[in-house]
């Protein structure tokens, strides 16, 4: 888990997730759902449409002292994920496996509530509990 950045799809109680480990520990909840993802990203997830306008955590260049000319780069697997209805959130301090803080990076606008029942979300495991959907950051730890 801590030599690769795995992404991790579920949904909370309200919304379709996606988390980027970057390299670190995730809670065993979320690493026990790792295998499958696998089948979820290599079957579902290219079926998925990206119909959704989003929104971006105005905070990155604070949160990941990235530079306005790398801001993009950063962004485009999070905007991707967001565009398919996924509120897509990264670890902010990539460097340090241990440390449990994480961040929304960008979130789909106006998303039906109808999205919990889109059938290719159906294999996705459900916590039942709910990720903060704002842009500050969080331990994702004490959550889950």
């Amino acid at each position: 888990m801590q030599t690769r950045d795995l992404d991790i799809f579920f949904t909370d109680l309200q919304k379709p997730i996606h988390i980027a480990s970057a390299g670190g520990i995730l809670p065993p909840i979320l690493a026990d759902i790792d295998l499958s993802n696998e089948a979820f990203i290599s079957l579902q997830l290219p079926l998925i449409t990206e119909s959704f306008e989003v929104e971006i955590n105005p905070n990155l260049t604070r949160l990941k002292d990235i530079s306005v000319n790398n801001l993009q780069n950063y962004l485009n697997d999070f905007v991707r994920m967001a565009k398919c209805g996924f509120y897509s959130y990264d670890k902010t301090y990539p460097g340090n496996c241990d440390n449990p803080i994480f961040h929304l990076v960008a979130r789909p606008k106006n998303i039906p509530s109808s999205v919990n029942n889109d059938p290719l979300l159906a294999t996705l495991a459900t916590i039942n509990t709910t990720i903060p959907a704002s842009f500050e950051p969080f331990n994702l730890f004490q959550i889950l």
